[in-house]
Protein backbone atom coordinates (compact mmCIF):
# COMPACT_ATOMS: atom_id res chain seq x y z
CA UNK A 1 0.00 0.00 0.00
CA UNK A 2 0.97 3.67 -0.01
CA UNK A 3 3.62 4.91 2.40
CA UNK A 4 1.36 7.68 3.71
CA UNK A 5 -2.37 8.11 4.21
CA UNK A 6 -5.12 9.20 6.54
CA UNK A 7 -5.85 5.73 7.94
CA UNK A 8 -3.51 2.89 8.89
CA UNK A 9 -4.35 -0.80 9.13
CA UNK A 10 -4.19 -2.83 12.33
CA UNK A 11 -4.36 -6.59 12.19
CA UNK A 12 -5.41 -9.58 14.24
CA UNK A 13 -7.37 -8.39 17.26
CA UNK A 14 -6.35 -7.34 20.77
CA UNK A 15 -6.61 -8.25 24.46
CA UNK A 16 -9.92 -6.38 24.86
CA UNK A 17 -11.52 -7.44 21.55
CA UNK A 18 -14.42 -9.80 21.17
CA UNK A 19 -13.99 -13.25 19.63
CA UNK A 20 -14.84 -12.13 16.12
CA UNK A 21 -11.87 -9.78 15.86
CA UNK A 22 -9.20 -12.29 16.92
CA UNK A 23 -8.65 -13.89 13.54
CA UNK A 24 -5.82 -14.20 11.02
CA UNK A 25 -7.48 -12.04 8.38
CA UNK A 26 -9.05 -9.41 10.68
CA UNK A 27 -8.42 -5.81 9.55
CA UNK A 28 -9.15 -2.58 11.38
CA UNK A 29 -8.50 1.02 10.37
CA UNK A 30 -7.12 3.70 12.66
CA UNK A 31 -5.67 7.18 12.33
CA UNK A 32 -1.84 7.06 12.44
CA UNK A 33 -1.71 9.54 15.35
CA UNK A 34 -3.98 7.45 17.60
CA UNK A 35 -2.58 5.99 20.83
CA UNK A 36 -4.67 3.33 22.54
CA UNK A 37 -3.74 0.82 25.23
CA UNK A 38 -4.40 -2.09 22.87
CA UNK A 39 -2.27 -0.77 19.98
CA UNK A 40 1.07 -2.62 19.97
CA UNK A 41 3.22 -4.08 17.23
CA UNK A 42 5.53 -6.87 16.11
CA UNK A 43 8.91 -6.08 14.57
CA UNK A 44 10.39 -7.51 11.40
CA UNK A 45 13.74 -7.51 9.59
CA UNK A 46 14.50 -7.32 5.89
CA UNK A 47 17.45 -9.48 4.88
CA UNK A 48 18.92 -6.92 2.49
CA UNK A 49 19.93 -9.64 0.04
CA UNK A 50 18.18 -12.27 -2.07
CA UNK A 51 18.22 -15.93 -1.14
CA UNK A 52 18.24 -18.45 -4.00
CA UNK A 53 15.96 -21.32 -2.99
CA UNK A 54 16.95 -24.71 -4.39
CA UNK A 55 14.30 -27.38 -5.07
CA UNK A 56 13.30 -29.51 -2.12
CA UNK A 57 15.32 -32.75 -2.00
CA UNK A 58 13.50 -35.94 -2.93
CA UNK A 59 12.85 -38.54 -0.27
CA UNK A 60 16.00 -40.39 -1.38
CA UNK A 61 18.23 -37.35 -0.99
CA UNK A 62 19.58 -35.84 2.18
CA UNK A 63 18.90 -32.24 3.17
CA UNK A 64 21.67 -29.71 2.44
CA UNK A 65 24.23 -29.32 5.22
CA UNK A 66 23.72 -26.47 7.65
CA UNK A 67 25.95 -24.67 10.11
CA UNK A 68 25.99 -25.78 13.72
CA UNK A 69 23.88 -24.00 16.31
CA UNK A 70 24.97 -20.55 17.48
CA UNK A 71 27.45 -20.10 14.61
CA UNK A 72 27.59 -16.43 13.55
CA UNK A 73 26.32 -15.70 10.06
CA UNK A 74 28.27 -12.95 8.29
CA UNK A 75 25.19 -12.10 6.23
CA UNK A 76 23.36 -11.02 9.39
CA UNK A 77 25.71 -8.57 11.16
CA UNK A 78 22.84 -7.29 13.31
CA UNK A 79 22.00 -10.75 14.70
CA UNK A 80 23.19 -13.14 17.36
CA UNK A 81 22.42 -16.66 16.14
CA UNK A 82 20.60 -18.65 18.82
CA UNK A 83 19.63 -21.77 16.86
CA UNK A 84 20.50 -22.71 13.29
CA UNK A 85 17.90 -25.41 12.71
CA UNK A 86 14.22 -25.14 13.65
CA UNK A 87 13.19 -26.91 16.83
CA UNK A 88 10.63 -29.58 15.98
CA UNK A 89 8.83 -28.90 19.26
CA UNK A 90 8.25 -25.30 18.12
CA UNK A 91 7.97 -25.52 14.33
CA UNK A 92 5.61 -28.45 14.48
CA UNK A 93 5.00 -28.80 10.73
CA UNK A 94 7.70 -30.93 9.05
CA UNK A 95 7.11 -29.23 5.70
CA UNK A 96 7.70 -25.80 7.22
CA UNK A 97 10.86 -27.03 8.93
CA UNK A 98 12.15 -28.26 5.58
CA UNK A 99 11.39 -24.95 3.91
CA UNK A 100 13.21 -23.04 6.67
CA UNK A 101 16.30 -25.25 6.41
CA UNK A 102 16.26 -24.94 2.62
CA UNK A 103 17.00 -21.20 2.89
CA UNK A 104 20.35 -21.94 4.57
CA UNK A 105 19.67 -19.16 7.08
CA UNK A 106 19.56 -19.44 10.88
CA UNK A 107 16.08 -20.14 12.18
CA UNK A 108 16.21 -18.33 15.54
CA UNK A 109 18.19 -15.15 16.11
CA UNK A 110 18.34 -12.20 18.50
CA UNK A 111 18.61 -8.60 17.37
CA UNK A 112 21.80 -7.33 18.99
CA UNK A 113 20.59 -3.78 19.52
CA UNK A 114 17.23 -4.45 21.14
CA UNK A 115 17.35 -8.05 22.36
CA UNK A 116 14.27 -8.87 20.29
CA UNK A 117 14.04 -12.55 19.35
CA UNK A 118 13.12 -13.17 15.72
CA UNK A 119 12.25 -16.34 13.83
CA UNK A 120 12.82 -16.98 10.14
CA UNK A 121 9.72 -17.15 7.96
CA UNK A 122 10.39 -19.12 4.76
CA UNK A 123 9.04 -18.06 1.36
CA UNK A 124 5.80 -19.59 0.19
CA UNK A 125 2.23 -19.07 -0.95
CA UNK A 126 -1.05 -18.83 0.94
CA UNK A 127 -4.66 -17.79 0.61
CA UNK A 128 -4.80 -14.26 1.95
CA UNK A 129 -8.15 -13.03 3.23
CA UNK A 130 -11.24 -14.52 4.83
CA UNK A 131 -11.10 -18.21 5.59
CA UNK A 132 -13.83 -20.46 4.22
CA UNK A 133 -16.88 -20.35 6.48
CA UNK A 134 -15.59 -17.35 8.46
CA UNK A 135 -18.86 -15.60 9.26
CA UNK A 136 -17.09 -12.79 11.16
CA UNK A 137 -15.11 -11.65 8.11
CA UNK A 138 -15.73 -8.15 6.80
CA UNK A 139 -15.91 -6.96 3.23
CA UNK A 140 -12.32 -5.67 3.40
CA UNK A 141 -11.12 -9.26 3.97
CA UNK A 142 -12.64 -10.51 0.71
CA UNK A 143 -12.19 -12.01 -1.77
CA UNK A 144 -9.60 -14.49 -0.56
CA UNK A 145 -6.78 -14.67 -3.08
CA UNK A 146 -3.45 -16.38 -3.59
CA UNK A 147 -0.36 -14.47 -2.46
CA UNK A 148 3.23 -15.69 -2.84
CA UNK A 149 6.16 -14.39 -0.81
CA UNK A 150 9.35 -15.04 -2.77
CA UNK A 151 11.93 -14.21 -0.08
CA UNK A 152 12.37 -15.24 3.56
CA UNK A 153 12.26 -12.62 6.31
CA UNK A 154 12.63 -12.41 10.07
CA UNK A 155 9.69 -11.65 12.35
CA UNK A 156 9.48 -11.09 16.09
CA UNK A 157 8.55 -14.24 17.95
CA UNK A 158 6.51 -12.03 20.29
CA UNK A 159 5.16 -8.52 20.17
CA UNK A 160 7.70 -5.85 21.11
CA UNK A 161 7.72 -5.64 24.91
CA UNK A 162 7.79 -2.63 27.15
CA UNK A 163 11.32 -3.53 28.30
CA UNK A 164 12.56 -3.73 24.70
CA UNK A 165 10.96 -0.40 23.86
CA UNK A 166 12.52 1.14 26.99
CA UNK A 167 15.96 -0.13 25.94
CA UNK A 168 15.72 1.47 22.50
CA UNK A 169 13.77 4.63 23.30
CA UNK A 170 14.60 5.43 26.93
CA UNK A 171 10.95 5.70 27.97
CA UNK A 172 7.78 3.63 28.26
CA UNK A 173 4.55 5.14 26.90
CA UNK A 174 2.35 2.21 27.97
CA UNK A 175 -0.81 2.86 29.96
CA UNK A 176 -0.44 -0.53 31.66
CA UNK A 177 3.22 -0.21 32.59
CA UNK A 178 3.53 -2.58 35.54
CA UNK A 179 4.84 -5.56 33.55
CA UNK A 180 8.04 -5.05 31.49
CA UNK A 181 7.41 -8.27 29.55
CA UNK A 182 3.94 -7.18 28.45
CA UNK A 183 3.60 -5.74 24.93
CA UNK A 184 4.38 -2.06 24.64
CA UNK A 185 1.15 -0.18 23.89
CA UNK A 186 -0.23 3.33 23.47
CA UNK A 187 2.26 3.82 20.63
CA UNK A 188 1.18 5.39 17.37
CA UNK A 189 2.51 5.05 13.85
CA UNK A 190 4.99 7.93 14.21
CA UNK A 191 6.34 6.45 17.46
CA UNK A 192 6.89 3.10 15.76
CA UNK A 193 8.52 4.78 12.75
CA UNK A 194 11.00 6.48 15.09
CA UNK A 195 11.68 3.16 16.86
CA UNK A 196 12.31 1.45 13.53
CA UNK A 197 14.65 4.21 12.33
CA UNK A 198 16.70 3.85 15.51
CA UNK A 199 16.86 0.06 15.46
CA UNK A 200 16.88 -0.91 11.76
CA UNK A 201 13.70 -2.93 12.27
CA UNK A 202 10.43 -2.44 10.41
CA UNK A 203 6.76 -3.31 10.50
CA UNK A 204 5.79 -6.45 8.60
CA UNK A 205 3.60 -5.97 5.57
CA UNK A 206 0.00 -7.14 5.81
CA UNK A 207 0.81 -10.15 3.64
CA UNK A 208 3.84 -11.09 5.76
CA UNK A 209 1.89 -10.77 8.99
CA UNK A 210 -1.02 -12.89 7.83
CA UNK A 211 1.25 -15.50 6.27
CA UNK A 212 3.20 -15.92 9.52
CA UNK A 213 0.00 -15.92 11.58
CA UNK A 214 -1.58 -18.64 9.47
CA UNK A 215 1.62 -20.76 9.40
CA UNK A 216 0.16 -23.14 6.85
CA UNK A 217 -3.35 -23.15 8.30
CA UNK A 218 -6.42 -22.13 6.31
CA UNK A 219 -8.57 -21.61 9.41
CA UNK A 220 -9.48 -18.26 10.93
CA UNK A 221 -7.10 -18.95 13.85
CA UNK A 222 -4.59 -21.69 14.68
CA UNK A 223 -6.53 -23.22 17.55
CA UNK A 224 -9.24 -22.76 20.15
CA UNK A 225 -9.38 -19.06 20.99
CA UNK A 226 -8.66 -19.24 24.73
CA UNK A 227 -5.63 -21.44 24.05
CA UNK A 228 -4.03 -19.17 21.47
CA UNK A 229 -4.95 -15.59 22.38
CA UNK A 230 -5.82 -13.05 25.03
CA UNK A 231 -9.14 -11.38 24.27
CA UNK A 232 -11.99 -9.59 25.98
CA UNK A 233 -13.36 -12.80 27.47
CA UNK A 234 -10.21 -14.03 29.24
CA UNK A 235 -7.81 -11.11 29.72
CA UNK A 236 -9.32 -9.61 32.90
CA UNK A 237 -9.29 -6.24 31.10
CA UNK A 238 -5.50 -5.95 30.94
CA UNK A 239 -2.58 -7.05 28.76
CA UNK A 240 -0.38 -9.97 29.83
CA UNK A 241 3.27 -10.95 29.44
CA UNK A 242 4.17 -12.31 26.02
CA UNK A 243 4.58 -16.01 25.28
CA UNK A 244 1.85 -17.41 27.53
CA UNK A 245 -0.49 -18.63 24.78
CA UNK A 246 0.10 -21.52 22.39
CA UNK A 247 2.16 -20.58 19.36
CA UNK A 248 1.27 -21.29 15.75
CA UNK A 249 3.14 -23.88 13.65
CA UNK A 250 5.97 -21.42 12.90
CA UNK A 251 6.50 -20.56 16.56
CA UNK A 252 4.81 -17.14 16.75
CA UNK A 253 2.77 -16.22 19.82
CA UNK A 254 -0.30 -13.97 19.73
Amino acid sequence: GPSTGEVGVLRGGAWDDDDGNCRASDRFGGEPATRVDYFGFRASRTLGFSVPISPLPSSSESAPPTKSDATPDSRLPWAEVLEQKPDAAVVTDARLRGEIERTGLPWRVKDKGTGIELLLVPPGGFQRGASAGDDDAGADEKPAHEVTLTQPFYLGRYEVTQAQWQTAMGSNPSTNSQAPQSPVESVNHDDITTFNQKTGLRLPTEAEGEYACRAGSTDARHGELNAVAWHGGNSDSKPHSVGQKRADALGFHA
